[in-house]
């Protein structure tokens, strides 16, 4: 170049590597093609790269001409036939240009496309000053004057943005590099004046830029800092002198909001590239972003790992500055300006063990009749909260109605409160809080609280990482790495329960969910959780736990083929076993799992039905903390509905009736199995112990379990509870015969199993009782077991008649009895024996039971004797010999 690039040249204008550039312009002169960043290599002949329906980006970036930049920073290199060639197709560039800014539709004149197309244009008639022709040199005038005048006028002004940012330092650039000369000092002096004042507002009182994402918050700060730098040079440092302040709190910000992994978090339109030590260092110099981007070998790292800016709206806390591994929490309460913002309103991104947990789906571009912008754009691509299946507007200049607070938030704490009003009705708050130093570092809590006068569906969105896979088990969602299979982390929400709950990965219909956009115009599928719920007013608590998890693990996660998921209302999760000779099962068992310790949900008497020659079908019943009865939440059955929806399918793709289906199950189970088997018109229902009367059940051991199913603990939550098993009866098929087994010593026995007969009867049912002497509710379940292994013996047995039994013990009263699973009409007396020896006389059974009265301990057995109805030989089979002790 034949003088020195001027000052504002060295600030402002884009020059490129110089054997790079060299390289391009060769390129270009040979073939007359370019490369714009969003598309192949175009044919600048043709016009194709400024036509009106090219994409958003391509239009702004062919507009600008940043194409062009490789030209002027290769001209040192160029030989002279090769300047007067590319003044050739310069010259025919603009005149194909010309014609196609014509085109209002196009981006031509986009208020910050115009501004860099003129420092581009000024780069080029300053570097090729002796080089082009006359007639080359007047076209790039004629479209550079026209610019500046457009730059210059309050009419196509951006404003106070950082588009009107970059008018102002086109305006610099030009009249430093001598081509406004006529109104140097007018330009001048309106360029800087608009500066003074852009900058003065577009950082919130925190040093934030206002538009609300990191990336720009460290461009716009860069400008600042090399217009602070241009004007000592032209005599305007006083004009400045208080914007200086604003460096120190810009650098601490955007090093907290470095996430471990070196980039940006991706809100509103952050670009989600890594970010490098060169940049920050250009913009801060030896500050906290250089400390953070290169773990403290340069630069400073900051002393606090939280961050609270109530002015802007974000609440930051880390774990540490250095690895990856480190726990990071941004908080998103902002809505400063109306540009590059998206609706994230009280949005989370969470990461921690080296993966995001939380993220959120990241910019698409600008291209808004694009579904996939915007989707980007809307509240459904973030951690935040839709309101009867509509998220909030980008904008609407009620900025004012979003807010945070700071709840006491300390050197290792964070504890801070968004709130934002601007749905139409609804006030919501969302407390989110992390302490790092805590011994469960890295539990996320966050509370939300949401009023109305109203009723609404209120549903939460979460966005996966994309190295995870979510597993959602009831009230809890499991994160899972891709890679190595390994439980990363658990998010467990209580208070409110959900309505219904969906996994989307990649949808496109009937609406854009589950995507995310690693870099603009580049998607790719991701996990999203949807939990909605209903009401007025609702609190929910969200806890995420990267340590000391809830839920064990008995091997069911999304890795294990075994298990499978039924999407139904709420994700059931589900085994089903097939017959060993793989053939299609002539019969299905239903088993359903009773309660266990908090978090704890294996399958029951799955080893017993090893021998089964049908299928069988484990449901698990892993809603809530302890399970809900495969029934409800807060009185709505979206439970049961999804159950009975899996147990219909299932039943339906074995190509099987309801009448070769039996369920089973113990205590809780068994009232599952008694309710989903009558629902289904199944064959027979084996229930063993089960709670008729639940609310009265669980009100005295498990509360939290009643307030899930019921919505509280109260009088009315406790009767709702005990009618419902009732009401489902009531609406049931009546061809199921139901056997209700259950111990006489048992408190069950009088509280439950007696009423439920009496009901079931009444209603229509082939309901029978049958009791065993002692056996109380805990050493019940292994005589159920019994009842399980000869209901398998008695179906696969073709020589031998036995019918299912099990028998019982009571040591206090020395009463020793059986009963049976008679089929409908038939009779039965038993023979007890003691070893070999006959004790007493034939005795019938009273219904299904009988017992004898036992003087000695020792081995004992009792053959039996059925008469089956409608004159059918008598058949006789004995139980197994058991030794009694006392």
């Amino acid at each position: 170049m034949n003088r020195p690039i001027p000052e504002s040249g060295s600030l402002f204008v884009h020059y490129a590597n110089q054997q790079a550039s060299l390289k391009v312009t060769r390129e270009f002169l040979s073939s007359g093609l370019v490369a714009l960043k969003d598309s192949s290599k175009t044919d600048l002949s043709n016009g194709s790269a400024w036509r009106s329906d090219v994409s958003r980006a391509d239009g702004r970036e062919a507009h600008s001409w940043f194409f062009a930049r490789p030209w002027y920073s290769a001209e040192s290199e160029l030989t002279e036939d090769e300047k007067t060639t590319l003044s050739q197709k310069i010259e025919q560039a603009i005149d194909t240009w010309t014609e196609h800014a014509e085109d209002e539709a196009s981006m031509a004149f986009h208020d910050e496309t115009t501004a860099q197309r003129a420092m581009v244009f000024t780069a080029l008639l300053f570097a090729f000053q002796k080089s082009f022709s006359r007639e080359t040199k007047t076209k790039l005038l004629t479209v550079l004057n026209r610019d500046i005048d457009l730059l210059e006028s309050d009419s196509f002004y951006a404003g106070l943005n950082n588009h009107g940012m970059f008018q102002d330092v086109a305006l610099l650039v030009a009249v430093d590099y001598g081509y406004a000369s006529k109104k140097a000092k007018l330009l001048e002096d309106k360029a800087f004046g608009r500066l003074e004042q852009y900058f003065s507002k577009s950082f919130t009182a925190d040093g934030i830029h206002t538009e609300n994402n990191p990336t720009y918050h460290v461009m716009v700060a860069r400008y600042l800092s090399r217009v602070i730098a241009f004007a000592e040079t032209r005599g305007r440092s006083g004009q400045f002198k208080d914007l200086k302040n604003l460096m120190g709190k810009a650098d601490l910000y955007a090093a907290f909001a470095v996430t471990p992994f070196g980039d940006f978090p991706p809100i509103s339109d952050t670009n989600l590239q890594r970010l490098n030590a060169l940049s920050a260092r250009a913009t801060f110099d030896e500050g906290y972003l250089l400390g953070v981007l290169t773990n403290g070998k340069e630069g400073t790292i900051p002393t606090s790992r939280v961050y609270v800016a109530e002015d802007s709206g974000y609440g930051i806390a880390r774990s540490g500055w250095t690895s990856t591994e480190d726990t990071y929490l941004f908080f998103n309460a902002a809505y400063n300006a109306d540009y590059h913002k998206h609706s994230d309103e009280l949005s989370v991104y969470f990461s921690s063990r080296g993966f995001e947990l939380l993220t959120e789906a990241g910019p698409n571009g600008y291209q808004y009749n694009d579904p996939f912008t915007k989707y980007a754009f809307s509240s459904f691509a973030h951690n935040t909260l839709v309101v009867d299946g509509e998220g909030l507007p980008r904008t609407d200049g009620n900025a004012h109605l979003t807010e945070l607070t700071d709840q006491g938030s300390s050197f290792s704490k964070l504890n801070v409160t968004g709130r934002t009003q601007r749905f139409d009705g609804v006030d919501w708050t969302r407390s989110v809080t992390l302490d790092v130093d805590s011994p469960e570092e890295g539990d996320l809590q966050i509370s939300d609280a949401i009023s109305s006068d109203q009723r609404h569906t209120y549903k939460f969105c979460w966005h996966i990482g994309s190295e995870i896979i979510p597993y959602v088990r009831g009230s809890f969602i499991e994160f899972y790495s891709k890679n190595t299979q390994e439980k990363i982390a658990e998010m467990e929400w209580t208070g409110e329960t959900a309505s219904t709950i969906h996994v989307v990965n990649g949808q496109r219909h009937p609406r854009v969910q589950g995507w995310q956009f690693p870099l603009m115009g580049e998607k790719t599928p991701t996990y999203s959780v949807e939990i909605e719920f209903e009401g007025r007013s609702i609190s929910v608590e969200w806890t995420l736990r990267v340590n000391d998890f809830v839920l064990r693990n008995h091997g069911m996660n999304p890795f294990n083929p075994e298990w499978k998921t039924f999407y139904g209302e709420k994700p059931v999760h589900y085994l089903l076993e097939m017959p060993d000779n793989n053939q299609n099962p002539e019969s299905l068992a239903i088993v359903f799992s009773g309660v266990n310790s908090v978090g704890d949900f294996p399958l029951n008497y799955r080893e017993s039905f090893a021998s089964f020659k049908g299928a069988v079908l484990y449901v698990l019943d892993d809603f809530g903390r302890q399970g809900t009865y495969y029934l409800s939440s807060s009185r709505n059955l979206a439970e049961f509905r999804a159950v009975q929806g899996l147990l219909k399918s299932v039943i339906s793709e074995l190509g099987i009736t309801t009448d070769e289906v039996t369920t089973f199950g113990y205590s809780k189970g068994g009232t599952s199995a008694l309710l989903h088997g009558v629902t289904l018109g199944v064959s027979d229902v084996f229930a063993g112990a089960p709670q008729y009367l639940i609310g009265n059940f669980l009100k005295k051991s498990y509360s939290e379990v009643l307030q899930y199913i019921s919505g509280g603990v109260s009088k009315g939550d406790i009767h709702w509870a005990n009618k419902i098993a009732q009401n489902i009866l009531s609406s049931a098929v009546r061809s199921t015969q139901i056997h209700v087994v259950v111990g006489l010593a048992d408190s069950h026995y009088r509280e439950h199993a007696i009423p439920l007969i009496d009901d079931a009867r009444s209603l229509g049912y082939q309901a029978k009782l049958l009791t065993i002497p002692g056996a109380t509710h805990s050493e019940f379940r292994t005589c159920f077991r019994e009842i399980i292994r000869t209901w398998i013996e008695a179906d696969v047995s073709e020589e031998e008649f036995l019918v299912p039994y099990t028998v019982g013990f009571d040591s206090g009263k020395k009463l020793f009895g059986v009963c049976l699973a008679l089929p409908i009409g038939a009779r039965a007396r038993g023979q007890l024996f003691y070893g070999s020896e006959r004790v007493g006389s034939v005795r019938a059974f009273t219904g299904s039971s009988a017992s004898w009265e036992i003087s000695e301990p020792g081995p004992y057995r009792i053959r039996i004797y059925v008469d089956l109805p409608n004159g059918a030989e008598r058949k006789a089979f004995g139980t197994s010999r058991r030794q009694l002790r006392w």
